[in-house]
C-alpha cells in the first residue's frame, strides 16, 4: 500500500477498534468492523463498528450506568485514534469538535445532557437556585460541566490506552490481523474484521476489566458543591 493510504487506513482502524474494545469492556456486544478505502484526489478511509446496544435496565441506577457506558463507547474512537497515533487527549477533543469524530460527539453530547439532567434531579436546589449559584461570572457553568465531564472520561480512557498492557496486546494482535488481510487483498476497497476474529483476539489477550472502575457522574466541578436531596 502507498504510505499515505496505509496511514489513513490505520487512523480509521484505530478509531473503530477503540469503539469495539470499550463496547466489549462495558458489556455491550460489538460485532464486525468494516473499513473502506477510496481514492478521491487523495486516499480516504471510512469505517464502521457494528454494536448491539441492548441492555436490561431495571431501574434508574441501571439507566444512569447505561448512559455512562454508552458515552464511553462514543468517545473511545477519538481517544484510541489519538493514543495509537502518538497524539494526546487534546487531539482527541479537537477531532470530536472538528474532525471525523464529530458525529460521535453529537451523540455523546445528547446522552451527556440526559445524564446531567439526572444529576440535577439529585440536587436539592431548584434549577433557578443552581443557575444563581454557579453562574456567578455570567457564563454557562452547566455547559462547562458537560465539557469537563467529556474531558475526564476521555482522559481516563487515554491513560488506559497508554498504561494497560492488555490494551496494547489486543490492538497489536488486531493490527497483525489487518496486515495479513491487506497482504491478501492488495487491490482491496473494503476490509472486514469479523466478530469471531475480534472475539478470539480479545479472549487471548484481555484477562480483566481495564477501564476505571470509578463511575463519575459530574462529581467534580460546580455541581459537586451543591446539596444532594
Amino acid at each position: 500500500m502507498e504510505e499515505q493510504r496505509k496511514k489513513e487506513f490505520f487512523r480509521v482502524f484505530y478509531h473503530e477498534i477503540g469503539h469495539w474494545f470499550v463496547a466489549k469492556q462495558v458489556s455491550f456486544t460489538p460485532q464486525e468492523i468494516k473499513i473502506e478505502s477510496r481514492n478521491l484526489s487523495k486516499w480516504e478511509s471510512h469505517g464502521h463498528c457494528s454494536t448491539v446496544l441492548y441492555r436490561k435496565c431495571e431501574g434508574l441506577d441501571d439507566i444512569i450506568e447505561y448512559l455512562h457506558d454508552r458515552q464511553l463507547v462514543l468517545l473511545a474512537g477519538a481517544v484510541f485514534e489519538a493514543a495509537m497515533t502518538g497524539n494526546g487527549v487534546d487531539y482527541a477533543i479537537h477531532s470530536l469538535h472538528n474532525g471525523s469524530s464529530n458525529d460521535d460527539y453529537r451523540k455523546f453530547l445528547e446522552l451527556a445532557m440526559v445524564s446531567l439532567n439526572f444529576k440535577l434531579g439529585s440536587i436539592s436546589e431548584s434549577l433557578d437556585e443552581i443557575n444563581q449559584t454557579i453562574n456567578v461570572f455570567g457564563c454557562d457553568e452547566l455547559l462547562q460541566s458537560l465539557l469537563a465531564h467529556r474531558k475526564q472520561l476521555a482522559c481516563e480512557m487515554f491513560i488506559m490506552c497508554k498504561n494497560e498492557a492488555q490494551v496494547k496486546d489486543f490492538v497489536d494482535e488486531a493490527v497483525s490481523l489487518v496486515d495479513y488481510l491487506l497482504r491478501r487483498n492488495t487491490d482491496f476497497t473494503n476490509i472486514e474484521l469479523t466478530e469471531s476474529q475480534l472475539n478470539n483476539l480479545y479472549v487471548s489477550t484481555v484477562n480483566e476489566y481495564c477501564l476505571s472502575k470509578e463511575k463519575n457522574y459530574f462529581n467534580r466541578g460546580p455541581l459537586s458543591k451543591l446539596h444532594p436531596k
